[in-house]
């Protein structure tokens, strides 16, 4: 069985260049070929049916951060993956990606569901820099130099494929 998914995330950016990423706990592998089940991800999540990928990044932002954002922008990534669960449920997503930025870095999980309150751990602002960033577990896995290419060029004139 394939379940698909359209989803959007947010390379959010604050005030001082630092970017957003928000630690999740699932309650079990999701990839049954890695068994990582703490990690940092992007801000973002599923499009609803009949929502625009705009609205379901405005959406999301507004629910994972208490943040309101009036327009992405445009989509700087897409990510394209399957993954196979322990017991055979092939998950695959469609994502868009887009580059918000915050003025300022005030965050809030009161517009968190109950589900999202036990998956999301924490939310944390991080240096691009900060060389920590390379010894934990992030995905998509390229995103610390998609981001640095970014954060130093600018937004990309098209999309860029990630992995």
């Amino acid at each position: 069985m394939t379940v698909f998914r359209r989803g959007v995330r947010a390379l959010i950016t604050g005030p001082d260049g630092r970017i957003l990423l928000m630690r999740v706990r699932d309650e079990m592998p999701l990839d049954a070929s890695d068994p990582v089940t703490d990690y940092w991800i992007l801000v973002g999540g599923g499009v609803e049916p009949g929502e625009s990928l705009d609205a379901a990044m405005v959406r999301e932002i507004f629910e994972e951060t208490g943040q309101v954002v009036d327009d992405p922008g445009s989509c700087i990534w897409r990510r394209r993956k399957s993954i196979t669960d322990a017991s055979g449920v092939t998950r695959a997503v469609d994502e868009w990606y887009f580059w918000c930025r915050f003025a300022s870095t005030e965050l809030s999980r009161a517009n968190l569901s109950e589900y999202e309150r036990g998956y999301v751990q924490e939310l944390s602002w991080w240096a691009i820099d900060d060389p920590d960033l390379r010894n934990v577990r992030i995905f998509p896995s390229g995103f610390v130099d998609a981001a640095r290419s970014v954060l130093r060029d600018g937004r990309p004139a098209e999309p860029r494929w990630l992995e």
